[in-house]
């Protein structure tokens, strides 16, 4: 998990690529020995920190960046030996900060950009025995994103570049992006190749839905899902839109009929939704041979009080009259 090693004793002559590095070590061996510190300057050149408790110990450090070296720092002197000791680990530790946490997380994020906040503190207090709070763990996953990715802003920038790689990595791939005021983002719709291809072989059947995103700058995702010959989930086309509303829906299905031209030869084709307001209006204008029917997990969110719920959804389930009439 680590790209350096935790030192066994802070000595002086240790050298280290970056300041950060070099705080990070320090960060590490004291959290190891259950010792804490505080700056007392911090600039370009120099670092000087000391015990944090310092009636009862006199342990300081000094360490410099090295003018013939870029960037690389060293520490030039300990005073005193650390003495004191702390036989009971605390939940947080002062010098377990988020960004200590990213340089340990940051390498897992690669494999796994799914991680959770509870599995970083489980991690953490595996190799420390002390446990940060959830808001920190958080932080620090928020932060190690945005050091491997880049940041929201960043995203956005490099959104055409990403598509246009997309188009080329993925043969067929489609897209329409739709911007305002002097380049700025504003709706996207997209549809990767393979999924065009696949979708010949899928059943005539099509579930629309929306879902809030919680990034930065918000917004909707729409998305529609086909149903392959082994009742297996396809997803097919995507959208990034400022809200699920009937001008977002209307301009999804357009799309959607525009780059997939096998659609508007499907006469049986069933669309299946919450019936928004937006889609019911929407699959009416763009799709209008189209059967649009209701969602039954949708239906049975709204009648889940009601007993007689399950009946419901097992009948709109069922594929023949015998089932539906037990």
């Amino acid at each position: 998990m680590l790209d350096f090693v935790i030192p066994d004793e802070i000595l002086p002559c240790l050298f280290y690529k970056t300041k950060s590095e070099l705080h990070c070590a320090i960060s590490a061996w004291s959290i190891k020995n259950n010792v804490q510190f505080k700056s007392i300057q911090s600039n370009q050149t120099r670092l000087n920190i000391e015990y944090l408790y310092t009636d009862s110990c006199a342990w300081k450090l000094r360490a410099t960046k090295l003018k013939r070296h870029e960037d690389t720092w060293m520490i030039s002197r300990v005073f005193a030996p650390h003495t004191c000791t702390n036989s009971i680990n605390q939940d947080d530790h002062r010098q377990c900060t988020a960004s200590f946490i990213v340089r340990f997380i940051t390498p897992v994020l690669h494999t796994q950009i799914d991680i959770k906040p509870r599995e970083i503190r489980s991690r953490i207090n595996d190799k420390f025995n002390i446990t940060p709070s959830y808001k920190k763990a958080w932080t620090a996953r928020g932060k190690a994103i945005k050091t491997i990715f880049g940041g929201w802003t960043v995203s956005y920038k490099i959104l055409l570049r990403y598509l246009d790689t997309l188009c080329l990595t993925n043969p067929g791939t489609v897209y329409d992006i739709h911007t305002i005021d002097s380049n700025r983002f504003q709706q996207l719709f997209w549809v990767f190749g393979p999924s065009i291809e696949g979708w010949a072989n899928c059943r005539p059947v099509l579930s629309l839905d929306g879902t809030f995103l919680l990034g930065l700058f918000r917004g909707t995702m729409l998305i529609a899902v086909g149903i392959d010959a082994n009742n297996g989930l396809f997803p097919l086309a995507f959208a990034i839109v400022e809200s699920e509303c009937i001008k977002s829906w209307e301009l999804f299905l357009n799309r959607l009929k525009v780059m997939l031209l096998i659609i508007p030869s499907q006469p049986d084709l069933c669309i299946i939704s919450d019936k928004h307001a937006g889609l019911i209006k929407g699959v009416s204008i763009e799709l209008p041979w189209a059967r649009h029917i209701h969602c039954l997990r949708h239906l049975r969110e709204n009648y889940k009080k009601d007993i007689l719920c399950d009946k419901m959804y097992w009948a709109g389930s069922a594929s023949d009259f015998a089932t539906f009439s037990q």
